[in-house]
C-alpha cells in the first residue's frame, strides 16, 4: 500500500496504493513525492519450506498481512483511512519513473522474480516492449539456482542468499576452483533466456561428489551471476542500438544517454513505484482538468 499526497488549487488529496505479490506485501506513505513511511512485510519463512512460492499460501498470508500494513502504514504517516481520496493498484507489469528527471521516451529495464523485460515508454501511459524471456525470469532463475546450491533464504530470499554468497572474498577461501564461463543463450538477438543458466549450475552440481564443497558452491554462484548480468548488459545495449537505428523522433544520437537508478530500498518488492507512477497521473490529470476549466 502507498499513500500519497498532491495538491491543487489548495487542497490536499492523498491516494492510496496498494501492492501484493508473490512473497510479500507492501503499504508506504508519501506526500508531495517525499516518503512518510514505507511498510513491507515478507513471507520468506512461509515458502522456504516448499523451496519456492506457493500460491496458496501467499494468497492467505497477503490477506492476513495487507490489513496490517495498511494499518502501519497510516499510523506511521498520522492520517486515517476517512483522509483517503483514492486508491490505486496494478496489473502486470509496468514502466515505471521513480526519477522524475528521466524523460519520455526512454528505456526500461525491469527485473524481477515474475518478469524480465525490456521496455520502451513513449509515456505515463504507453510502452512497448521490446524484449522479454523464452522460458524464465531473472529473479526465479536465481531463485532456483540458491535452491539448487542449498542456501538459506535468510530474511532477503535466496536471490539475495545467492548474491552474498558472491560476494565472499577470494581471501577467505583456501582453494577456489577454475569454473568455465556459462555460455549467454540467444547472442545477437533481442531476446532473454535464464533457464539454461540455472541447468548450467544443476549440471556443475550434478558432476561435483556430495555434499558439494563451499569453494564450489561459490565458484558456480560467480559464475551464474556473472552469466546473468552479462546477459542483461548486452541486451541492453542492443536493444539501444536497434532504437538508435531506427531513428526515433524525440532520440537524436548527439545527445547523451544517461542512465537512471532507483535506490537500493526500492529495487525489491515495494509499493513507492506505483505511488510514483500514481502521482504522475495524477499531476497530469490535474492538469488537463485545470486547463478545461479554464476554456
Amino acid at each position: 500500500m502507498a499513500l500519497m499526497t498532491t495538491e491543487d488549487n489548495g487542497r490536499q488529496y492523498w491516494e492510496t496504493e496498494l501492492l501484493s505479490r508473490c512473497d510479500s506485501c507492501a503499504a508506504v506513505v508519501t506526500s508531495s513525492r517525499q516518503i512518510l513511511s514505507n511498510v513491507v512485510v515478507k513471507q520468506h519463512d512461509l515458502h522456504e519450506g516448499f523451496g519456492s512460492i506457493h500460491p496458496s499460501v501467499a494468497i492467505e498470508a497477503h490477506q492476513r498481512n495487507m490489513p496490517c500494513a495498511v494499518r502501519m502504514a497510516l499510523e506511521q504517516a498520522h492520517i486515517s483511512i476517512h483522509d483517503v481520496d483514492g486508491i490505486a493498484f496494478t496489473r502486470g507489469p509496468a514502466s515505471t519513473r521513480l526519477d522524475s528527471s528521466a524523460q519520455f521516451p526512454f528505456l526500461t529495464l525491469l527485473i524481477s522474480g515474475g518478469h524480465t523485460l525490456l521496455l520502451l515508454a513513449s509515456s505515463l501511459t504507453s510502452s512497448q516492449i521490446l524484449a522479454t524471456t523464452a522460458d524464465t525470469s531473472t529473479g526465479r532463475a536465481f531463485d532456483k539456482a540458491a535452491r539448487a546450491l542449498g542456501l538459506s533464504w535468510g530474511t532477503r530470499g535466496p536471490g539475495a542468499a545467492l548474491e552474498e554468497l558472491c560476494r565472499v572474498t577470494n581471501d577467505e577461501l583456501e582453494f577456489l576452483p577454475d569454473i568455465q564461463p556459462f555460455t549467454v543463450p540467444t547472442s545477437g538477438k533481442l531476446a532473454l533466456s535464464f533457464a539454461s543458466l540455472q541447468s548450467s549450475v544443476d549440471r556443475y552440481i550434478s558432476l561435483m561428489e556430495e555434499p558439494l564443497p563451499s569453494s564450489h558452491k561459490i565458484a558456480s554462484a560467480r559464475a551464474f551471476q556473472t552469466a546473468a548480468a552479462r546477459q542483461l548488459c548486452a541486451k541492453l545495449t542492443l536493444s539501444l542500438q536497434k532504437l538508435e537505428l531506427k531513428a526515433l523522433d524525440e532520440y537524436s544520437s548527439d545527445e547523451r544517454i544517461s542512465l537512471h537508478f532507483p535506490p537500493l530500498e526500492f529495487c525489491t518488492d515495494n509499493a513507492v513505484m506505483i505511488a510514483s507512477q500514481t502521482s504522475s497521473l495524477w499531476s497530469s490529470m490535474m492538469v488537463f482538468h485545470n486547463s478545461d476549466k479554464e476554456k
